[in-house]
């Protein structure tokens, strides 16, 4: 099954308001990848919510000297489902391939959310082709279901090739009327301006390109006489130490900072349902990345909007970044057909798309 739809469409909601209570209901197991630690544990949090229940136990109280009836707080859906990382399989392929896959096997329901990870960590990650071919195994014996607002490339290749069943394939567009505005900004002053003009009570969230650049603008405006500001990057960076955690950024749905500074690592997945958040900066080009960036704001009404500032990729750089993804010479290849190839290029696995559709 393919769930090709916009975020805040829903599709987490039908995997464990609808498809977890049955899987429950009949002793079924699924297992939930994802692609960010971020995203990973608010799908937990959620399952620890939704499968709260009271249950009751005797246990001996010294106060009272004799055994006592006490209640604690359990998860009817702990053996149920269980929810990991792509990143996570990966390395558990890597170690013991024999192992993960028997693993893999135990589960009936293989969800694979934010399936775009295929697509926009394959540049940087040496292993996405690993966690592809492993579930792609899983297709003919268990029910595999595959969720994202930007994995086009990969659900339209499916269509075309009839590899989804008929009347499993379901679409639904993105709701982007909560975005006030959308604008183009063209230097780092101005982007410094954007961020300067928050008033008191608003809230804005940058994403930016490199370390590099988060440690510069941290600094920059903190100099400025900006104190509310918080960086986050992926803990699995060894640069990343310097930087606040994601507990200090983010905390029931709510920023926590008036300007909060990130790489990718909350560029999806994750809700924020913020109505101080006012405005939303992003340096990234990949127009999947952004797109899933503006998923991150979830409205509480139809008053509770964003303006959203994109950085401008002159025909120049963009050139320049063409003529770089000509010159690559792959030196691996692991599937080439009608345009999807996935392959090795020096020690990065990539996924090139010769038909871009966005």
């Amino acid at each position: 099954m393919v769930l090709d739809a916009g975020t805040n469409s829903g599709k987490t909601y039908f995997i464990l308001k609808t498809l977890l209570p049955w899987a429950y209901e009949h002793r079924k197991r699924i297992l939930i990848l994802c692609n960010r630690e971020a995203l990973r544990n608010q799908i937990e949090r959620d399952v620890n919510r939704l499968g709260s229940i009271e249950v009751s136990y005797e246990d001996y109280d010294p106060a009272l000297g004799g055994i006592v009836d006490k209640t604690a707080i359990d998860n009817k859906y702990e053996h149920t489902i269980c929810v990991e990382t792509y990143q996570w399989l990966e390395t558990f392929l890597q170690r013991n391939e024999d192992a993960a896959k028997t693993y893999l096997r135990s589960f009936d329901c293989i969800v694979s959310d934010e399936y775009h990870y295929m697509v926009t960590d394959a540049s940087f990650n040496d292993h996405v082709d690993a966690s592809y071919e492993a579930i792609k195994e899983l297709w003919t014996t268990k029910t595999c279901i595959f969720m994202s607002a930007t994995a086009r490339p990969f659900f339209d290749y499916w269509e075309l090739r009839n590899m989804i069943p008929e009347g499993q394939h379901y679409r639904l567009p993105m709701d982007y009327r909560f975005v006030s505005s959308v604008k183009f900004f063209y230097r780092d002053d101005d982007e410094l301006d954007i961020i300067r003009r928050v008033q008191p009570g608003e809230k804005i969230l940058v994403f930016v390109n490199t370390i590099a650049k988060l440690r510069k603008l941290r600094d920059t405006l903190k100099a400025d006489g900006i104190e509310d500001v918080v960086c986050l990057c992926s803990k699995y960076r060894q640069e990343a130490e310097e930087f606040d955690k994601l507990d200090d950024v983010l905390v029931g749905n709510v920023l926590q900072h008036q300007v909060t500074l990130t790489t990718t690592t909350l560029y999806n997945g994750v809700d924020m349902k913020d109505r101080a958040l006012k405005y939303i900066v992003s340096e990234l080009w990949n127009p999947l990345v952004n797109a899933q960036i503006l998923g991150r704001k979830r409205p509480l009404d139809e008053g509770d909007t964003c303006a959203v500032y994109l950085l401008h990729y002159p025909k120049e750089r963009l050139e320049g970044e063409l003529k770089k993804s000509r010159s690559i010479s792959w030196n691996r290849s692991r599937h080439i057909e009608n345009g999807l190839m996935i392959g090795r290029h020096g020690r990065h696995t990539c996924i090139s798309l010769k038909q871009w559709k966005y």
